[in-house]
C-alpha cells in the first residue's frame, strides 16, 4: 500500500472515529448496564441498540462522524458487543 495524502487523512479520520465510537459505546454500555442492574425491567445493553442510539444522535452531536463510512462506527460497536459477549461467558 502506498496511500496518498488524501487517503492517509481519511484513514486517520476513520481510525479516530472508530476509537471514539468504541469508547462512547463502552461508556454508554456501562451506564445502561448499571441502570439495568438496579431495574431489571429495563432492556439490557446491546450493540444493535447502541448503534441505533448513536445513529439517531450523531448528525447533531457528532457531525464529523459523517465524513467516514458508516461501517466504521458499526464495526466499532459490533466489536464492543463481541468483547462483552466474551467477557460475560
Amino acid at each position: 500500500m502506498d496511500p496518498n495524502d488524501v487517503q492517509i487523512t481519511y484513514f486517520r479520520q476513520a481510525a479516530g472515529t472508530a476509537r471514539f465510537a468504541y469508547n462512547w459505546g463502552l461508556a454508554e454500555w456501562e451506564k445502561q448496564y448499571a441502570a439495568w442492574k438496579i431495574n431489571p425491567t429495563l432492556p439490557k445493553p446491546s450493540d444493535p441498540a447502541l448503534r441505533k442510539h448513536l445513529n439517531a444522535m450523531k448528525r447533531e452531536a457528532f457531525p464529523w462522524m459523517l465524513k467516514v463510512s458508516k461501517s466504521v462506527v458499526q464495526e466499532a460497536l459490533r466489536n464492543l458487543g463481541v468483547a462483552y459477549a466474551h467477557w460475560f461467558e
